[in-house]
């Protein structure tokens, strides 16, 4: 995903010398082909994630196009003021960039989880959240947010996530995508009355996992959501009786909470049945797969419960 970042950003600097790209001290070996090609538009601000906030911020201000990079939770809780104040109430048009979404970084320990950034960010009345799935949706993202300029956070995995949708696929804000099976926007009344909802890199897994288990039951990714979008995005699922959220994120605040209040906004009696981490993840230290592992477990059981009952 980071590498579908950078390649964007080269790709659109070459026409538009708005474009800037700020990074505190972080993205050696992937941010390179940026700095190389626009030394001038590159800012590294060194270990000041505040700083870059507000250097951005007054970039934004005089009419370019900034885009911060740092590691997911450096930049979000640490600058929280300075996003809140600088970027989201004067709707800057800055994209919070951040890698090592979730559990991503777990062998260096809770202090690089960044499993309450959603809560942070979506707390902010004028951010788009943004949770690709794959590297092409980051692409499309970009490509959403060029168009629509506003404050947004776009929380990226890492590398390595394979693609999952057809290049000639468009997003927009508040829009869920299938992506199993196959692939269309739901521009349709949904026949099923229970799916899956899966926000960030896990839907590959999540997909996996429905395939083997239940097979009729439809995945679908968000790629743009938060309070801006909130009541499209209710319209969208009100035709559900039974969701399932996975989330690589604790519950508070986050996606599934999300879902819940949209469920509310549009006065239905839809079940949500969250899949997130626990507060024990704050105190574990092991490689990502080895945490994530308690989500797909939790999401299995979810599934068998429901794989004896009628899908369609």
């Amino acid at each position: 995903m980071r590498n579908a970042l950078v390649q964007w950003l080269v790709d659109k600097a070459q026409s538009d010398k708005r474009i800037h790209l700020l990074t505190a001290d972080l993205g050696y070996s992937v941010l390179e082909p940026f700095q190389q090609r626009f030394g001038k538009r590159f800012i590294n601000v060194g270990v000041a994630e505040q700083n870059m906030v507000g250097v951005a911020s007054g970039l934004a201000t005089e009419g370019l196009r900034p885009y911060t990079y740092s590691i997911g939770i450096f930049p979000t809780f640490r600058c929280a003021e300075q996003i809140r104040n600088d970027i989201d109430y004067h709707r800057l048009p800055v994209i919070t960039c951040t890698v090592g979404s979730g559990v991503a970084y777990g062998n260096l320990g809770y202090s690089h989880h960044a499993i309450q950034d959603l809560s942070l960010m979506r707390s902010l009345p004028n951010m788009v959240i943004a949770t690709p799935t794959d590297p092409f949706q980051v692409t499309k993202i970009l490509d959403w947010h060029y168009q629509n300029p506003c404050p947004m956070y776009l929380r990226l995995h890492k590398n390595g996530e394979p693609s999952l949708f057809f290049p000639e696929k468009s997003l927009d804000l508040g829009e869920i995508i299938q992506i199993y099976p196959g692939v269309k926007k739901l521009d349709h009344t949904p026949s099923h009355k229970v799916c899956v909802l899966a926000v960030g890199f896990i839907a590959d897994s999540v997909a996996k996992l429905i395939a083997s288990i239940a097979p009729s039951v439809p995945l679908y990714s968000v790629p743009l959501w938060g309070r801006p979008s909130q009541k499209r995005f209710a319209e969208k699922i009100k035709q559900f009786e039974t969701i399932i959220t996975v989330e690589d994120h604790v519950l508070e605040g986050g996606f599934g909470s999300y879902v819940m209040e949209a469920i509310s906004i549009c006065g239905r009696d839809t079940r949500v049945i969250p899949i997130s981490f626990g507060a024990d993840i704050v105190g574990k230290v092991a490689q990502e797969k080895t945490l994530v592992t308690s989500l797909l477990f939790n999401l299995q059981e979810e599934l068998l419960k429901l794989s004896s009952t009628c899908m369609g």
